[in-house]
C-alpha cells in the first residue's frame, strides 16, 4: 500500500495480470504460438516466451543447481573412463612402449627389423558421462540465456529500478559449468544427445552425480520441452512478468487500470450492453483489449504506432528514414465501423526523478500535436507517473499529468466515453 492507502501499482498488477488480458480458455489451455505472441506483444521481444520459460524453470531450483554444479566440479577430476590398448607395427625402429611379447615372436620368426608398441587410450564416452555432459551443456545454455536477458534490462545506475535477481549464484554456476565443459576431462566426452539407454545407465549408477544428472535431464525436458497446453498456460500465468522491466510492468498496469476504469463506467451507464474482448493471444490482433457495442468499439493498444503519422514522424521519415515510428505507451482508439471517431494517448513514467517526469510531460505534449487530427476528447494526452505529481489536475487542459494513485481520473474516462457520440468526420486541426 502507498502512504495514502492506495494499492501500489505492483500490487494491482499482480492481482490483475495476466488473467485480466488472457481469454478464460487460454488461462487453462495455451499453445506455444499463443504464449509466444502474448509475451512478444507485451515485452516487445520475439523471444520473450523462451526467456520466461528459462527463468521460471531455473529460479525455484537455484539452490539445487548450485549443489549439483559443485558436485560436478569435484567429480570430473576423476571422471570414469575405460582404457583401450592400440597396437602399432614399426619397421627399422619404434617410439613408445614396446610390446615385448609380440616383438619377441616376430624376431623369433626372423623379422628382426620389426617392432610392435602398445599405446593405452582412455575412452570417456561411457553412457553415464554422455548424460552428464548433455545436462551440463543444457544448464549452461539456460544460465547464459538468463544472464543475457538480464543484461538487456536497465542498469542499476539508471533511473529505473535495479535489474531483478534471477537467482543467487546463477553467474557462478554458469562460470563453473563453462570451465567444466571446456577445461576438464568432460570435454573429452562426445557432445551428443543422451539416449534412453544412456539415461538408464545413469539412473542405475551408484554415483550420486549420475543419478542427479538423469533427474535434471528429466526435469528440463518436462519443464522446457513440453507442448502440453496446460503446462504452458501455468508457466505464463505464474511468470508472465518475470522477463519484463519495471518500466514495462508499470506501463502495463496503467493500461489495465484504464481499461478497467472505462469498462466500469460503461457498465454503470449501459448495463450489459458492452462486450469485453481480450485479444493479446488472438492471431492478427494488435490491440490488447476491446470494448464493443454493435459497430462501436473502444480499442486499447500497448506500445503500438496505431494512429496516422503526424508532422514529426513524417519529417523524421523524410530526412532520416528510420525503421520505426513513435509509439505511445498506451493508445485508446474509438471507432464506429472503420471510421476513427477519436483517440487518447498516454505516456507512462516509472520514476522518482522529477526531470524524467518533466521530459514525460513534454512527450505527452508532443503527442497532443502529433495526433491532433484524431485527438478530439476534452483530454487528448496524459502523463501518468508512478510517483507523486505535485500539481493539482487542471480539468480544463488538453494535456494533463496524474500520479498512479489517482489513475484514471474521471476526466480521462469521461473523455473516452463522450467521444462515442462524435460524428465520423474529425475536424481539421
Amino acid at each position: 500500500m502507498t502512504a495514502d492507502g492506495t494499492a501500489s501499482w505492483e500490487t494491482y498488477l499482480r492481482s490483475q495480470f495476466p488473467a485480466y488480458l488472457l481469454p478464460k480458455a487460454a488461462v487453462e489451455e495455451l499453445s506455444v504460438e499463443e504464449a509466444s505472441r502474448f509475451l512478444a506483444a507485451l515485452a516487445d521481444k520475439p523471444s520473450a516466451f523462451t526467456m520466461l520459460r528459462n527463468v521460471s524453470f531455473l529460479a525455484p531450483r537455484m539452490a539445487d543447481l548450485r549443489s549439483f554444479v559443485e558436485r560436478v566440479r569435484v567429480f570430473v577430476r576423476s571422471l570414469p573412463s575405460t582404457t583401450e590398448i592400440t597396437q602399432r607395427y614399426w619397421n627399422g625402429g619404434f617410439q613408445g612402449k614396446l610390446d615385448l611379447r609380440t616383438t619377441t615372436l616376430l624376431h623369433a620368426q626372423g623379422r628382426r627389423t620389426e617392432f610392435v608398441t602398445r599405446t593405452p587410450r582412455r575412452d570417456f564416452d561411457l553412457p553415464e558421462n554422455i548424460v552428464l555432459r548433455s545436462v551440463c551443456e543444457r544448464l549452461y545454455a539456460l544460465l547464459k540465456s538468463v544472464r543475457q536477458m538480464t543484461a538487456e534490462l536497465p542498469d542499476e545506475e539508471s533511473d529505473a529500478d535495479p535489474r531483478p535477481s534471477w537467482g543467487s549464484g546463477g553467474r557462478e554456476c554458469e562460470g563453473v559449468l563453462n570451465h567444466t565443459l571446456s577445461a576438464t576431462a568432460l570435454r573429452n566426452v562426445s557432445a551428443r544427445r543422451a539416449e534412453e539407454h544412456d539415461l538408464g545407465a545413469a539412473r542405475a549408477s551408484r554415483q550420486l552425480v549420475f543419478q542427479e544428472a538423469a533427474r535434471w535431464h528429466d526435469d528440463v525436458h518436462l519443464g522446457l520441452d513440453t507442448a502440453d497446453p496446460s503446462l504452458i498456460a501455468r508457466t505464463v500465468a505464474e511468470g508472465s512478468l518475470l522477463p519484463l522491466s519495471k518500466d514495462t510492468q508499470f506501463e502495463i498496469a496503467v493500461a489495465i487500470k484504464l481499461i478497467a476504469g472505462v469498462s466500469e463506467a460503461l457498465e454503470i451507464a449501459q448495463p450489459g450492453k458492452w462486450k469485453h474482448e481480450r485479444n493479446v493471444v488472438v492471431a492478427g490482433r494488435r490491440d490488447i483489449a476491446t470494448l464493443r457495442r454493435g459497430d462501436l468499439a473502444i480499442q486499447f493498444f500497448y506500445n503500438q504506432a496505431e494512429l496516422d503519422a503526424g508532422a514529426t514522424d513524417d519529417g523524421v521519415q523524410h530526412y532520416l528514414a528510420p525503421k520505426s515510428r513513435m509509439r505511445p505507451d498506451v493508445t485508446v482508439r474509438i471507432r464506429r465501423g472503420d471510421k476513427v471517431l477519436s483517440a487518447l494517448v498516454v505516456e507512462c513514467k516509472h520514476t522518482q526523478n522529477k526531470d524524467y517526469l518533466i521530459s514525460g510531460f513534454k512527450e505527452a505534449m508532443l503527442y497532443r500535436h502529433e495526433y491532433a487530427r484524431v485527438l478530439r476528447g476534452a483530454v487528448k494526452s496524459v502523463l501518468v507517473g508512478s510517483s507523486a505529481v505535485p500539481g493539482a489536475l487542471h480539468a480544463d487542459r488538453e494535456v494533463i499529468a496524474v500520479a498512479w494513485s489517482n489513475w484514471p481520473p474521471e476526466e480521462v474516462v469521461s473523455s473516452v466515453i463522450i467521444a462515442l457520440e462524435f460524428d465520423e468526420t474529425p475536424p481539421t486541426p
